[in-house]
């Protein structure tokens, strides 16, 4: 765990960090290295009206990227589909939406608190969350939720993410920041909405967009980081390996 110092130094020197967004060096952790600081940790937190729907993304690298993983003991199952909490990710191959439902109160433990494709078949669902993937997060119940995505912060210089050949995409942010559309070169290729269709101005922590484009080929998206690399470099610092 390091001091409040190298907090305070992250704070003043990258200005990333939000009310909700918050930055840690602590976790389970591999220790195999002597290195007395580890890779940072951070984590935002996302509010759910009753029944709302939020565009959302995560900018944290996670030893599992499955929904199962990063949402575990998140939302709310039930055993009907239409009072089930869900995950809904664009595939343009379709083109429409995979969805994952919650699974809760089915007297069966190999499936009570997991996402599945549909309560029919029980197939698992295969949805993924990594920096720069957005997701729609469905709320179904009467009362507010939070959802809370965690993990390691990306120190690469840069980030790529993919746009397959379609011309509508859901993306995120990769990185725990912002960055105006106009800088990241997105505006150049096509709009960029939020989850209401309005344009966006800024790519902001913890939530997805809309990409429409304006060519049908596949793109990869190129974004840099926008924080100091204020942590050590040793490319042995401890990682994160679980999280709970």
């Amino acid at each position: 765990m390091f001091g409040m110092n190298k907090v305070r130094s992250l704070r003043a020197s990258s200005r990333v960090l939000t009310a909700v967004s918050f930055m840690f060096a602590f976790a389970s952790l591999s220790m195999a290295s002597t290195n007395l600081v580890s890779r940072p940790f951070g984590f935002t937190r996302l509010t759910l009206a009753p029944g709302q729907s939020r565009l959302v993304s995560s900018p944290f690298l996670v030893p599992d990227d499955s929904i199962n993983a990063v949402l575990v003991g998140q939302l709310t199952g039930s055993d009907k589909e239409e009072n089930a909490d869900a995950i809904l990710a664009w595939d343009s191959s379709i083109p429409g939406y995979l969805r994952a439902i919650k699974a809760g109160n089915t007297g069966n433990p190999d499936r009570e608190g997991k996402w599945f494709e549909d309560f029919e078949n029980w197939k698992d669902s295969t949805i993924t969350i990594n920096p720069g993937t957005g997701v729609f997060v469905v709320n179904k119940q009467a009362v507010t939720q939070e959802v809370y995505l965690a993990g390691e912060l990306v120190l690469d210089d840069s980030a790529e993410v993919d746009f397959p050949g379609a011309s509508l995409s859901l993306f995120g942010f990769p990185f725990l920041g912002a960055v105006g559309v106009a800088e990241s070169g997105l505006a150049d290729v096509g709009k960029v909405t939020d989850e209401n269709g309005q344009a966006a101005e800024r790519l902001e922590v913890g939530r997805g967009y809309w990409c429409v484009r304006n060519a049908l080929d596949a793109m990869v998206w190129k974004s840099v980081r926008p924080y100091s690399r204020v942590f050590s470099a040793n490319n042995e610092a401890p990682r994160i390996t679980s999280l709970s």
